[in-house]
């Protein structure tokens, strides 16, 4: 890995793998469609090529993450923003994506005690990731999934998810803020409001 690489969600150096499965998605419909594996509803029945995600692929998307693109110091914005909701309910702070504000965000982080405290707990628990399959779950959904929307909406495709077990390793709390959190990014990359 050379220093000028680019390791942002979709630069080259990226942990997503997903791009190559994207780009060969010919699937015109505007639309996300996730399945969870309780009942498969319309999962054998999609036209539209279905990427299937699971723990393992989590787990080495944000063990990549740790390894190759965190240098302990700084951490994504978008990265900051999910983990905030999922780990120390800052829904308000974060959501709904239309009335984020950077700044505020900013302010928090790096004025607030409270922030400040989070932020460093965050960099560390990232830095011994290795050791916390529940931060491995949910950092590497935050990577997989915003990463592949985020390709989707850039290459204009869209494809259907099958997220296998999802709440693997998940305390009962962020099982609960799952849907919310698949809730949210779909309505930031597709800009379709679900609850309106």
């Amino acid at each position: 890995m050379e220093e000028n690489d680019d390791l942002s969600i979709n630069g080259e150096g990226s942990p997503i793998h997903l791009k190559k499965v994207i780009e060969k998605v010919i699937d015109d419909k505007k639309h996300l469609h996730v399945f969870l594996d309780q009942d498969h509803s319309g999962f054998y029945t999609a036209d539209a090529p279905v990427v299937v995600l699971n723990s393992e692929i989590f787990k080495q998307h944000a063990l990549e993450y740790q390894a190759n693109a965190f240098n302990q110091k700084q951490l994504s914005l978008f990265l900051v923003r999910h983990l905030l909701f999922f780990f120390y309910d800052k829904k308000d702070l974060v959501y709904p994506h239309d009335q984020f504000s950077v700044s505020k965000l900013s302010d928090f982080l790096e004025k607030d005690p409270e922030g400040q405290k989070i932020f460093k707990e965050m960099l560390n628990k990232i830095t011994y990731i290795k050791n916390n399959p529940e931060w491995q779950q949910i950092v590497g959904m935050i990577i997989t999934l915003c990463g592949c929307m985020n390709i989707c909406k850039k290459e204009g495709k869209w494809a259907r998810l099958f997220i296998e077990n999802p709440e693997n390793n998940l305390h009962p709390k962020r099982q609960a803020a799952f849907m919310s959190f698949l809730h949210e990014i779909y309505s930031e990359y597709t800009g379709i409001n679900l609850s309106s």
